[in-house]
């Protein structure tokens, strides 16, 4: 199932499959993440689709309402610095876990999404993406392959690659998961063994599914011996994985021009001349869709082929491996990689209906590449240099230490537990700086991280750190940088739900955004507005609910989603928790508010 759109695929994941499901865990795997991108994943889970200036409060509360459920792992090094402050990234600490290298010179690269959703009355139901797509803004065309399964009462056999990679998510993390993490993480994959999924349409064999997971000290399982026909679409590409994953046959290359050129020109010359292999290249042009096209507004923003596919024939049957594994060495020989083998018939998922200029498939995207090979230059690029370096440096083990100044401000230290490496790329200069504050400092080469910053607020401190290396003359600077994430120890217990506070900003924004949270639609009020008795005194004016339609909506709320009511107490629950957040609540809010959670327990009750 080919899927272009990130923001779909995130909502398709998890959104409930039917009424009466809710979210009970994600796990996500990622190689590059944007933060900016996470965000986007706890609105899913309460069904919202991302949209450009949807509103940060929102967002904030989807975050954290969603935040012990799901669970992000990504390689040290390659989470990216924000191009602008936003305080809401600091709701998404709880969700990201930096892992190891695999080995030395390898790196964490699979690209997967598990949920599971549970209901009271039927079994756990399970989805399931394997794909090429990072957890960023990237709009490359990318392929992903989606499954929906059910729990049964027996553990099947396919699913155990699944689990068993799932399972060792925690202990890659150098400082560890927190042990409920840790613990939900394990369940999730120990769950998911027992899942059925359901086949793709069109395939009716019973052995249609194989899960591959590369590791170190993991070998591909997998077969790609004795075919007929085989296409290969990969981003990057070597001689030696080449070699890998077309052994023997018949075999159309789609790849990028520069990894076509970079091959040299006598591997490329017996691609051409002695293998008579095909060659094409995205041809963007091309791809852009027709005025009528229902994905016209998808196709017009992608540019630039990131999608990671092998199909290979074997009689009348089609492979079709789908996942992160690039036709490179290091991607079936030491990189950490999740790939996805699906079996069908050859007529619907065979090399010809793939490349077909008809019924979506990709030759009328693609041009032969008509290039030149180019000599591979000898050492990587300054700029591919300085991020492998930072790599290196990420892995390292950060820790922060808040502690309040006598004036009522914050100070908070960072330290690493390890010499960062002793020479960096261009003789680079290495600074930190908090994520929340603009002062970066110089770390010397061969030496700890030892610094600290003064007069925070407590909204400022943060275990989010911004490294960055520059090397090259002040006309050519090159610049590479990351964040990392320290593990943090005496911030105020209660740093969140003031910065809550500050994004609600007055009772009326509190008012707009309350309407937000129910999002229960427009209606008319029905006869449980007299569960709400006659206000008790409240003055309904200045709290404002005829004006602005909030009683209404809490009496919708009530008859029909009456767990929104629960999101709106939680959040004034942590808004009455500080001085702050008290006067962001409406002044008779301690009157009004208990008089609708008696409202919601008596309509609990009539229900029950």
């Amino acid at each position: 199932m080919l899927r272009t759109d990130e923001r779909a695929l995130l909502v398709d994941l998890l959104t409930p499959p039917e009424p009466g499901y809710r979210l009970e865990r994600a796990v996500g795997t990622t190689f590059t993440m944007q933060l900016e991108s996470l965000l986007r994943v706890p609105l899913a889970v309460v069904g919202a689709e991302w949209r450009d200036g949807a509103d940060p409060l929102g967002i904030m509360e989807a975050v954290r309402s969603s935040a012990d459920r799901i669970d992000v792992f990504c390689q040290a090094g390659m989470v990216t610095i924000p191009s602008s402050s936003n305080a809401l990234l600091a709701f998404l600490e709880p969700l990201v876990h930096q892992v190891r290298r695999p080995q030395p010179g390898h790196l964490f690269h699979p690209k997967v999404w598990l949920a599971s959703f549970v209901h009271p009355e039927h079994e756990r139901r399970f989805r399931f993406l394997c794909g090429s797509r990072n957890l960023t803004g990237d709009r490359a065309w990318d392929t992903v392959l989606a499954l929906s399964g059910v729990q049964t009462g027996a553990r099947r056999a396919v699913n155990r690659p699944l689990g068993e990679f799932v399972a060792s998510l925690p202990e890659r993390v150098p400082e560890g998961v927190p042990a409920d993490r840790s613990a939900g993480v394990i369940q999730l994959a120990e769950w998911v063994r027992y899942a059925d999924w359901e086949p793709p349409a069109g395939i009716t064999d019973h052995d249609w599914l194989a899960f591959h997971w590369m590791d170190r000290g993991r070998r591909f399982t997998g077969d790609f011996n004795g075919t007929r026909d085989r296409l290969v679409i990969s981003p990057f590409l070597n001689e030696q994985g080449l070699a890998t994953v077309w052994p023997t046959g018949a075999c159309t290359v789609v790849s990028r021009p520069e990894s076509f050129a970079a091959l040299g020109p006598e591997y490329l010359e017996q691609l051409r001349d002695e293998w008579e292999a095909p060659l094409f290249e995205l041809d963007d042009n091309a791809a852009l869709p027709d005025e009528d096209d229902e994905d016209i507004e998808t196709r017009w923003s992608l540019s630039g082929l990131h999608a990671k596919v092998i199909v290979l024939e074997r009689g009348f049957k089609s492979h079709v491996f789908i996942g992160s594994a690039n036709a490179t060495d290091a991607a079936w020989s030491g990189n950490t990689e999740f790939v996805v083998e699906v079996v069908g018939p050859r007529k619907s998922f065979g090399v010809k209906a793939v490349l077909a200029d008809t019924d979506g498939g990709l030759l009328h995207v693609l041009r032969p590449y008509t290039g030149s090979a180019v000599e591979a230059p000898d050492e990587p690029t300054l700029q591919e240099q300085l991020e492998w370096a930072l790599v290196d440096v990420a892995a390292l083990t950060f820790l922060a230490n808040a502690r309040k100044l006598d004036d009522d401000t914050w100070v908070e230290e960072v330290k690493s537990r390890s010499n960062v490496p002793g020479a960096f790329p261009g003789n680079a200069n290495l600074t930190a700086r908090l994520l929340t504050y603009g002062d970066g400092v110089s770390v010397a080469a061969n030496s700890k991280l030892d610094a600290s910053w003064s007069g925070l607020s407590p909204d400022e401190i943060t275990p989010f750190i911004a490294l960055e290396l520059t090397a090259g003359p002040t006309s050519k600077r090159v610049r590479a940088g990351c964040v990392v994430l320290a593990t943090l120890t005496g911030d105020p217990p209660d740093r969140l739900d003031r910065l809550i506070a500050r994004q609600v900003g007055s009772p009326e924004a509190f008012l707009r955004f309350l309407l937000l949270l129910l999002q229960i639609g427009r209606g008319e009020s029905s006869d449980i507005a007299a569960l709400l008795g006659d206000g008790g005194g409240a003055d309904r004016g200045a709290f404002g609910l005829g004006s602005g339609g909030v009683l209404e909506s809490l009496v919708l709320a009530l008859a029909e989603h009456p767990q929104s009511i629960d999101e709106v107490d939680a959040l004034a629950t942590r808004l009455s928790a500080t001085e702050e957040g008290r006067a962001v609540l409406p002044p008779e809010w301690n009157e009004f508010w208990p008089q609708i959670l008696e409202a919601r327990d008596r309509v609990r009750g009539g229900s029950a």
